[in-house]
């Protein structure tokens, strides 16, 4: 489309997003506001290496921070917490608190669990994007009855497979980062003043959940940008446009991605399996590639969307027909391992990852990513990786296989 059929007003709103953007990082670098050590480490979206330490380290008493229960103090007074010892330094903290095999109702693993010296519990699970297992706050709450179980989310939403009565008759309370754990962070690095580490670390993780919920004070300076929008029917308008535009710039940019696969899987030696790219933002979906070796063991080079939405991209082997076996799947397994970190395999993919950030979830720095082509080659350090792998482990000639 020519910029003669496009409104004035929309390409005036485009000249002042960018304007604000460029002003939007310079005020980001001049504070420090993007050092961040959790984001630079990209461990920021893991809540159960993340998120559920951080919170675990703080409620316990006998943590490193040295303030015996100050902080698990400031959690009772925040939460209203009854029937919870507030001075006792006995208190004890675990994490993935086992409360037996998982059965329709019992069972599984608290998130994080804070007991007093005379035995009262607090159970918090904690969720940033993982989603809710079959009845699983009902079975913590069968647990322990008494115990003060909280469920945790970004955004203080209730677990989706619970209605309002039964969330009320299970006596679960939800809460959010976005508000509470910030509030009460908050006060944490408030009492730890006098204390130069443990303060700094609140703060970062402060930031961290900051961007996590868009409160951070980039995020916070659109309120100039919405003003911009709102002041005028017309600039209403352009920014209706531009956001009906969003799913059209996205599917042109996989259009372009869809051409650079065909480039890197004949430059791999690979054969591409199902092109060209077509919803890519539905569970499961993805891009795909094998040779004879692999297609012989029922095998293919996979990279794909374990959720909805764009999320969870993840990368390994994955079978052609799930309900059919693998041979040399945990060879190949072994193999995989030595140049990733794994996750465990399931039924369709027998050596995968999650790729991290910025890919795992993809959001404007993938797709940027994807313009510039900075993606491309990305995926083709981890496609040469996976392709020496294949013909290491699953050779085209049948006959002849090469243990890694």
């Amino acid at each position: 489309m020519s910029t003669a059929l496009i409104s004035p007003r929309v390409l005036e709103l485009l000249r002042f997003t960018e304007t604000h953007q460029r002003h939007s990082e310079a005020l980001a670098r001049a504070t420090g506001e993007h050092f961040n050590i959790f984001q630079i480490l990209r461990v920021g979206h893991l809540e159960v290496t993340t998120h559920s330490p951080i919170l675990a380290e703080l409620l316990n008493p006998k943590g490193k921070h040295g303030q015996g229960a100050a902080f698990l103090r400031l959690f009772l007074a925040r939460f209203d917490v009854h029937g919870f010892d507030a001075e006792s330094e006995t208190a004890t903290m675990k994490m993935e608190y086992y409360t037996g095999p998982v059965t329709e109702k019992s069972g599984g693993r608290i998130d994080i669990v804070v007991k007093d010296g005379k035995g009262s519990i607090i159970s918090i699970e904690n969720k940033i994007y993982a989603g809710d297992q079959e009845n699983q706050m009902t079975r913590y709450r069968d647990f322990d009855p008494k115990a003060n179980l909280f469920y945790l989310t970004l955004d203080g939403r209730k677990p989706s497979n619970l209605t309002e009565n039964e969330l009320n008759r299970i006596q679960c309370k939800c809460i959010s980062y976005a508000e509470d754990i910030l509030a009460w962070l908050k006060e944490c690095r408030k009492d730890a003043a006098c204390l130069p580490n443990v303060r700094e670390i609140i703060s970062q993780y402060i930031h961290l959940i900051e961007e996590l919920t868009n409160q951070s004070t980039t995020i916070l300076m659109n309120k100039e940008l919405i003003e911009e929008i709102i002041k005028a029917p017309e600039s209403l308008r352009a920014f209706y446009t531009l956001r009906d535009a969003e799913a059209a710039v996205q599917t042109e940019l996989i259009a372009r991605l869809d051409a650079k696969l065909d480039d890197l899987a004949r430059i791999s030696g690979l054969d591409r399996e199902d092109p060209p790219l077509r919803d890519l933002h539905i569970k499961d979906n993805g891009f795909f590639f094998t040779t004879l070796g692999l297609s012989h063991r029922n095998l293919q080079i996979g990279f794909a969307f374990d959720a909805g939405n764009y999320s969870d991209f993840c990368f390994g082997f994955a079978k052609i027909d799930d309900k059919q076996p693998c041979p040399d799947a945990e060879n190949l397994l072994s193999a995989f391992t030595k140049a990733f970190r794994y996750e465990k395999p399931t039924n369709w993919w027998p050596a995968w990852t999650h790729w991290e950030d910025p890919y795992r979830y993809w959001r404007q720095e993938a797709f940027e990513a994807i313009r510039s082509g900075r993606f491309a080659e990305d995926l083709k350090t981890k496609l040469e990786i996976l392709a020496k792998i294949a013909r290491q482990i699953c050779p085209d000639d049948v006959t002849n296989q090469t243990i890694l």
